[in-house]
């Protein structure tokens, strides 16, 4: 493909509580060409000891904070084997839209600030850093703007709304019970604990339903609290079952709030496989009724009946 250099605007995150239809929505963003959707969680920004971590640290104790972080990007963040040894492995990470060359020119820059003791807070540096990473990748498939889906973004709104002011988040939900069984069958907690929320800090071990269904409300309650603090055209909930079941209208609401026109790809896109209700065949009538009485209020803030 021929790069096309387009002006780029400020660009798009999505976040939400994780097994709540990220992917879905990337790839159906993806289909438009002022859009590059950056395919893999990109996860430095925001994860634990992540780029937002680094720049918040004290200076004494900063190189250490940097060796950490380039281990953690060199052998997850940027390449990570999945399925390792399974005939199904693949590779995931940056990797996958930024090159080598400019990963180091971002370890570059990154470095000389360090080491010349310059303030990594200032919001213009780290957006520059960021840029380094996402620009090129962005303008060589001749798009105007990145969009990114990691979805630990949640606990992060008010730090990339700093950065980026002219951003646009998408808190994508999902029935809570749905997302509950997704989790429980996938054993995993998809947004990290962090020492900034300590009521965060629970979530982790094995994803027992009830502690699995305090996790979906308590993101959430963050999550909307956080964007209280948004203007109301940089902030979108949405929800995967409008998605689904409302397509054609839920689009063009959703790109009406991004900036851009729906195309005949995007009004067309499959969203079979989004799989919703399938809490009923997966968690027991006992477990429906005690997850119930804990997501309930927050079921019925989301618009969904129980």
């Amino acid at each position: 493909m021929v790069e096309e250099r387009k002006e780029l605007i400020a660009p798009i995150f999505i976040g939400g509580t994780g097994r709540s239809g990220a992917t879905i929505l990337i790839r159906l963003l993806s289909q438009h060409p002022d859009i590059f959707s950056i395919k893999w969680e990109s996860q430095f920004i925001v994860a634990k000891n992540g780029l937002l971590d680094l720049v918040h640290s004290d200076k004494e104790v900063l190189k250490e904070k940097y060796k950490v972080f380039r281990n953690l990007m060199d052998s997850h963040w940027f390449e990570r084997m999945v399925n390792e040894g399974a005939p199904n492995e693949y590779k995931a990470g940056l990797c996958a839209n930024v090159s080598g060359k400019e990963l180091d020119a971002f370890y570059t820059k990154l470095e000389s600030y360090i080491d010349d003791g310059v303030d990594l807070n200032s919001t213009e540096l780290i957006r520059g850093l960021i840029n380094i990473l996402f620009v090129r990748a962005t303008q060589k498939e001749g798009a105007s703007r990145w969009c990114e889906k990691t979805p630990s973004n949640i606990l992060a709104i008010d730090e990339l709304y700093r950065i980026y002011p002219n951003m646009k988040f998408i808190n994508i939900i999902r029935d809570g019970r749905d997302v509950i069984s997704s989790i429980v069958t996938r054993k995993f907690w998809p947004v990290a604990s962090r020492k900034e929320f300590p009521n965060t800090l629970r979530f982790r071990g094995e994803q027992k339903p009830e502690l699995v269904a305090e996790y979906w409300k308590t993101i959430l309650e963050i999550g909307d609290k956080l964007a209280s603090a948004l203007p109301v055209k940089n902030y979108y909930e949405l929800r995967l079952e409008d998605l689904v079941n409302r397509k054609e209208e839920t689009i063009k609401s959703l790109f009406d709030f991004l900036g851009h026109h729906p195309t005949e790809e995007i009004l067309n896109f499959n969203l079979s496989k989004s799989n919703p209700g399938r809490w009923k065949d997966d968690l027991s009538h006992s477990e429906i009724r005690r997850i119930n009485e804990i997501i309930g209020p927050m079921m019925k803030k989301k618009g969904y009946s129980i």
